[in-house]
């Protein structure tokens, strides 16, 4: 039985972070800090120095090239920003930790150390001499 991959959005983002990091990048959380108004309970976004659009995650490649990740759940859509940073392939939009593997190997193919994959709750380690495979892939 596979195990049942995180759903919300934070959850995902989460388990993105620990797997590149376990993997040796850097990642910068930029999500925005929300606020709660003391007075009617309502949260807000405003002042918090974020620009829309700004993604979730900034993963360095180690080459002094950042790579821009937008997080998303399953079902949730883009904003307009985002859209349009997606359609200019300045952030690149990953809804689970494999699509973000896949982002950071096709951005930065040449890096040296080992990437980690999880397919089918078994993790397999894959190098430069073993790159992560495309598409659909049986263990």
């Amino acid at each position: 039985m596979t195990p049942r991959m995180p759903q919300t959005e934070a959850c995902i983002q989460g388990a993105i972070i620990q797997a590149l990091r376990l993997l040796g990048y850097t990642v910068l959380m930029t999500s925005r800090n929300r606020r709660r108004c003391y007075r009617c309970g309502a949260y807000s976004n405003a002042g918090d120095g974020c620009d829309r659009g700004i993604p979730d995650l900034l993963v360095s490649l180690g080459d002094g090239r950042w790579l821009g990740l937008e997080v998303k759940g399953p079902k949730t859509r883009l904003s307009t920003e985002q859209t349009i940073l997606a359609t200019d392939r300045r952030i690149i939009v990953v809804r689970s930790v494999e699509d973000a593997l896949q982002a950071v190997s096709q951005a930065c193919p040449a890096s040296p150390a080992g990437r980690a994959m999880i397919l089918d709750g078994y993790e397999q380690t894959y190098t430069a001499e073993r790159p992560i495979p495309q598409g659909n892939v049986e263990a």
